[in-house]
């Protein structure tokens, strides 16, 4: 759990967004990495 709020924290630093903003970017990369593991496709139609 506190990893996972450290990831929040540095992202959010790191692109000045709320931590909200940066959970959902993070969310978003965890998508998109799983997607591309599992070999379909990753688009966002």
């Amino acid at each position: 759990m506190l990893k996972a709020f450290e990831e929040v924290v540095a992202i959010s630093k790191e692109n000045n967004v709320s931590l909200r903003i940066a959970s959902y970017m993070l969310a978003i990369k965890r998508i998109t990495t799983a997607a591309k593991l599992r070999g379909g496709p990753v688009s966002m139609d």
